[in-house]
């Protein structure tokens, strides 16, 4: 079993990757400026222009529908060309975030998640097969740890400044950001020489023309179980958790408070990862007991009955949420070493099945009349399901 390395290892171990691959990390954080500062109000500007709680989550349907079915009939297409898809993949986020201040009515329901879930494909697969390609075994862990920092690490201050720019400014401005946020990296990848290898690594080798990039055989099951199982939280929140921290918030600014608070807990989280499992030394224990923590803290969170009680139940909910996508998505590496691209892809088919689920769900739920916290007992109850993960 491969094991995260320990704290000063950690450290270095992301310096590191900061020099070797700084390509890496700085798109990450292009990325992740543009979509915690502004992606992460989507649902509240969704909500302004007038569309209901169900809406919103047809809105996030189509764009996971788009995504699923890409991994799929579009694979090949992803993986032949990494540094092109990712630039196709930029283009699509930097066409959302411009159809979402441009379209109105049905079409703004139907045609930004069109290009939400094109993104999705066509910039996190190619980029998440680099991220396994560059990771070496025997320091994946920490690796992949160092990666997965950058997002929450934004987040602590993204959505508190989206929150102030709609305030002091206005929801086209935010969006215009992250727009142009996009296409500059978009103009970073183009002229950059980005990802390169050291002279004792094999090339980066998407499959080709007359490779396979999609396939689920071999997979470990249980491994996909878990993963689908986290699309369908993931389905849950990213609708629910924007929505329902905003009927306890005044308005935007203490809503990016409330997200950034979030964030905090799991880039906490996520930085302890190197402790932990160089202690521990078990992988799956932690992410068994990260997920039975998670699954006890949403339950708090579905029948909250003041803000107090939902802040703290949704904290801790991030705390322990941080693991699971880390570990499972290290496990898959460690089960996909022949073919890691095609792992890659499974992981984002997986993913944006069990999102599908997930937003299914909460439509359901809604259309019976329940209240939309409830949907926090599906997500509880899809982490749960991580506990069996071997």
């Amino acid at each position: 079993m491969i094991t995260m390395v320990a704290p000063a290892d950690f450290r270095g171990y992301f310096s590191g990757l900061a020099q070797r691959h700084g390509a890496l990390v700085i798109s990450q954080t292009i990325v992740a400026i543009a979509n915690t500062t502004a992606n992460a109000f989507a649902m509240i500007y969704l909500l302004r222009e007038g569309l209901s709680y169900i809406e919103c989550s047809v809105f996030l349907l189509v764009g996971f529908v788009t995504a699923a079915l890409f991994a799929t009939v579009g694979s090949n297409i992803v993986a032949r060309d990494f540094m092109r898809s990712m630039k196709v993949g930029m283009i699509a986020m930097a066409l959302y975030y411009i159809s979402l201040v441009l379209l109105s009515g049905y079409s703004l329901i139907f045609v930004p998640p069109l290009f939400l879930g094109t993104y999705i494909v066509m910039f996190w697969v190619p980029y998440n097969s680099i991220i396994s390609h560059v990771t070496s075994e025997e320091k994946r862990g920490a690796g992949v740890g160092a990666y997965f920092l950058v997002f929450p690490a934004i987040s602590t201050v993204g959505p508190l400044a989206g929150g102030l720019m709609i305030t002091l400014g206005s929801y086209d401005l935010l969006l215009a950001f992250g727009a142009a946020v996009i296409l500059a990296n978009l103009a970073y990848l183009s002229t950059s020489k980005a990802f390169p290898t050291r002279k004792d690594e094999p090339p980066v080798s998407p499959p080709g023309k007359n490779g396979r990039a999609f396939g689920l055989s071999g997979i470990n099951r249980r491994v996909a179980r878990g993963i689908l199982a986290e699309g369908v939280q993931e389905g849950v929140f990213w609708m629910a958790l924007p929505i329902l921290s905003f009927e306890y918030a005044t308005d935007e600014v203490e809503l990016g408070g409330y997200l950034s608070l979030f964030a905090f807990w799991g880039a906490l989280m996520t930085v302890a990862l190197g402790y932990l499992s160089d202690r521990i030394k078990d992988r799956v224990r932690i992410l068994r007991i990260s997920a039975a923590f998670t699954a006890a803290s949403l339950l708090v969170c579905a029948f909250a009955m003041n803000a107090e009680s939902y802040l703290t139940g949704m904290s801790v909910s991030n705390f322990w949420l941080a693991v699971v996508p880390a570990f499972l998505f290290t496990m898959m590496i460690d089960r996909t070493e022949s073919n890691k691209t095609k792992g890659m892809m499974a992981r984002e088919f997986l993913l944006n099945a069990g999102r599908i689920g997930g937003a299914s769900l909460t439509i359901l739920l809604l259309l019976f009349d329940f209240d939309l916290s409830i949907s926090m007992l599906v997500a509880a109850a899809a982490i749960a399901t991580v506990v069996a993960v071997k």
